[in-house]
């Protein structure tokens, strides 16, 4: 234990020993305890013991009923790749903070997406796009019928996602399931091909094309794009 950690915990011993004679209220000791536990969990952190801090938050959270020490401990489980918590903790909460009812859900539904529990997802964030039809929301939605292989509402989803702000991966994505799982193989080139012609060659979506190119035997897309790559990105 850090010699820091001893000289605050005997100042607690003090301040509760000297309570009988001076009747320190219980706020004051309350406050003192929520300091110290949080020093803990900080202190946990910054030593890379993100389990630990995950646990102590969630201590915190439990008693003082704090919104930061949810996020904190959402956020750390989030890395710790620990998605059965993450999924518990914004279920149970997102009836009691209505200001973060579509941050929860957006954590409840990723962690189900991450556990492949895809009917939850499915069910929550159809909940989401009705709360704010934004271009992440659609994803999730879209994320959820793919997983259960439901491919055509999946690209009604990345499509609807994509219009909303033209976003490269909702774009692959949506190729990807009409080339890959429904065999619509020009109707995705073409979704490239529009991509590509209105935003310069991206990468991604170069490469995508070049290989669809050279899958169906089109030299001459394999040219013009692949040359579009090496002038954009010879220096890079």
């Amino acid at each position: 234990m850090p010699s820091y950690y001893k000289i605050i915990l005997s100042f607690i011993i003090i301040v509760s020993f000297t309570s009988c004679i001076k009747q320190i209220n219980y706020s004051k000791q309350d406050y003192l305890k929520e300091n110290i536990i949080l020093s803990m969990a900080i202190d946990y952190e910054f030593n890379k013991n993100y389990e630990n801090s995950a646990n102590v938050y969630e201590q915190l959270f439990t008693k003082f009923h704090r919104f930061e020490y949810l996020h904190k401990c959402l956020t750390l489980n989030m890395y710790l790749n620990n998605y059965e918590k993450v999924k518990e903790l914004s279920f149970n909460n997102i009836d009691i903070y209505e200001s973060k009812e579509e941050y929860l859900m957006k954590n409840y539904t990723f962690a189900s997406i991450r556990l492949k529990q895809y009917n939850d997802s499915l069910d929550m964030s159809l909940q989401l796009v009705d709360l704010n039809n934004s271009s992440n929301n659609y994803l999730f939605v879209a994320d959820s019928y793919y997983g259960l292989k439901k491919y055509n509402l999946s690209t009604k989803y990345y499509e609807k996602a994509y219009l909303k702000d033209n976003n490269v991966k909702s774009l692959l994505n949506l190729s990807l399931i009409l080339y890959g799982k429904l065999n619509k193989k020009k109707e995705a080139i073409t979704y490239l091909e529009t991509y590509n012609d209105n935003h310069n060659c991206n990468r991604k979506v170069c490469a995508t094309l070049v290989k669809y190119y050279q899958e169906s035997q089109n030299i001459d897309g394999v040219i013009k794009i692949s040359t579009e790559m090496l002038d954009k990105y010879k220096n890079t």
